[in-house]
């Protein structure tokens, strides 16, 4: 993995967590805005995957997926740290043939 230098959360995470009310808990499954987190994170990232350096994040794409370093169960308490998170490519490209092993979000 590469190392990465973390920047603040983008606005829509911050508001998400600023929602909290007794009666209820932002998680990231309630997280409506998946594609600008992702976008912040692949920005910061200069455009490459985490793990394999691929070319990920361009606009109007979905080549890439939010990877939480630790895993949101049983880390409940860091699935919504920015920290915990980067962005990782899907594991194949247009071109890979299926059969080819999977890597990265796939694996």
């Amino acid at each position: 993995m590469r190392a990465i230098a973390k920047g603040k959360p983008p606005e829509a995470l911050r508001r998400h967590l600023a929602a909290a009310t007794p009666s209820w808990r932002p998680t990231y499954e309630n997280f409506g805005d998946k594609p600008s987190l992702r976008a912040a994170l692949a920005s910061e990232q200069h455009g490459l995957c985490a793990y394999c350096m691929a070319r990920i994040g361009k606009p109007g794409r979905d080549d890439c997926h939010v990877e939480h370093l630790r895993p949101q169960h049983p880390f409940t308490e860091l699935e919504l740290s920015y920290d915990n998170m980067v962005a990782s490519c899907q594991g194949r490209s247009p071109t890979t043939p299926r059969r080819a092993p999977e890597h990265c979000g796939a694996a």
